[in-house]
C-alpha cells in the first residue's frame, strides 16, 4: 500500500464538484462577473476544468480551465529542476470570465492520479448591476 498514489488499478480518480445555483445580485436586476477563484487545499498542481452554467440552463456550459494550488517542497523531498521550495504565500488562480446573469452555478472536475484534491469553494468577483 503507498500513501504516494491516488488512484484505482492504476486508473485516475474523477473528482467533480458542484455548486448549487446561487444568486449573487438578489434585491438588484443581475449580476456582471468578471472573474472566479477556484478556492483549493495547497498540494499538486492539478489542472482543473470549470463548466459555468446561467439562467438555470444547463445545455450550454461554458468552459474554462485553471490549476489547484501548489505547496512548497521540503528539503530533500524532491526532484530539484522540477519543484518549488518557500514558494511563500499561494497565489490563487484568477480566471477571468465577463458575463451577465441573474443565477448561476459551476461544475468543477479533475481526473489525475496526483490527488488528493480538497476544493474549499469559490471566490467570484464582479458587480450588481442596479
Amino acid at each position: 500500500y503507498s500513501n504516494d498514489v491516488f488512484s484505482d488499478d492504476d486508473m485516475p480518480i474523477k473528482v467533480e464538484w458542484f455548486t448549487p445555483w446561487i444568486s449573487p445580485a438578489r434585491g438588484f436586476k443581475r449580476f456582471a462577473a468578471m472573474a472566479f477563484e477556484v478556492l483549493t487545499e495547497q498540494g499538486a498542481a492539478l489542472a482543473l476544468r470549470v463548466q459555468r452554467y446561467r439562467e438555470y440552463d444547463t445545455s450550454r456550459p461554458v468552459l474554462l480551465a485553471t490549476t489547484a494550488n501548489i505547496a512548497a517542497d521540503f528539503w530533500n523531498e524532491s526532484d530539484w529542476d522540477s519543484s518549488y521550495f518557500d514558494n511563500g504565500i499561494p497565489e490563487m488562480q484568477t480566471v477571468r470570465d465577463a458575463f451577465v446573469a441573474s443565477v448561476l452555478a459551476y461544475k468543477v472536475t479533475e481526473e489525475s492520479t496526483s490527488g488528493p484534491l480538497t476544493i474549499f469553494g469559490m471566490r467570484l468577483y464582479g458587480v450588481r448591476e442596479r
